[in-house]
């Protein structure tokens, strides 16, 4: 995850998941941003900007550019 985080990415809110996993969350700038880590090779996550049609949800793997492009809208000054 820290490859995917920016300078002015501010930082998540962390918590336990009842399934003994973290979730890292994102709530700003009318974008949602759930990153849903079960276990090593469990990770997924889903974005959606608030008032838009647009959002997106799946595994981590192989959709890590997703994940850091919506990570870099929520940065922007």
């Amino acid at each position: 995850m820290a490859e995917f985080l920016g300078p002015t990415t501010p930082p998540p809110i962390i918590v336990p998941t009842v399934r003994g996993g973290i979730q890292l969350e994102w709530h700003t700038k009318g974008i949602d941003i759930e990153v849903y880590v079960d276990s090593r090779d469990s990770v997924s996550f889903f974005a959606e900007r608030a008032g838009k049609a647009e959002s997106q949800e799946g595994p981590l793997a192989g959709h890590e550019h997703e994940l850091k492009m919506w990570l870099q809208r929520m940065s922007e000054p």
